[in-house]
C-alpha cells in the first residue's frame, strides 16, 4: 500500500460467490466511503478490489442517506423476493424513475 493510503474495514459481505467490502479509506487527506467487490487473483491468491464499486465522500454520502431515508419503505419494497413484492403503479414526473 502506499503510504498515503489508509483503509479501515468496516464490514466484508459475501453473496453468491462475490465478496463485498464496505470501507474507509483516506488518500491524500481525502476521506472517502468505499464500497467495492473484490476478487481472489488467480496467479498470486491475493484478494484485489475490482472496479465495480464505488466511493463516496461526505456530502455525497449524506445525500443519499437522506434519499434511502425517504424512500425506505418504496426501496425494501421494490428489493423484496417477487412472491412477496407489491410494487403499487406510480406516476412519476422525469425519465429513469422506478416506482
Amino acid at each position: 500500500m502506499a503510504k498515503d493510503l489508509k483503509v479501515k474495514l468496516i464490514k466484508s459481505l459475501t453473496a453468491d460467490d462475490d465478496l463485498l467490502q464496505i470501507r474507509m479509506v483516506e488518500f491524500n487527506d481525502k476521506p472517502r466511503l468505499d464500497i467495492r467487490k473484490f476478487y481472489v487473483d488467480k496467479v498470486s491468491g491475493d484478494l484485489k478490489p475490482s472496479g465495480k464499486g464505488i466511493a463516496l465522500d461526505h456530502d455525497t454520502w449524506t445525500k443519499v442517506m437522506l434519499t434511502l431515508g425517504d424512500n425506505d419503505n418504496k426501496i425494501e419494497k421494490f428489493l423484496a423476493p417477487k412472491a412477496v413484492r407489491q410494487i403499487e403503479p406510480e406516476i412519476h414526473q422525469g425519465e429513469g424513475d422506478i416506482g
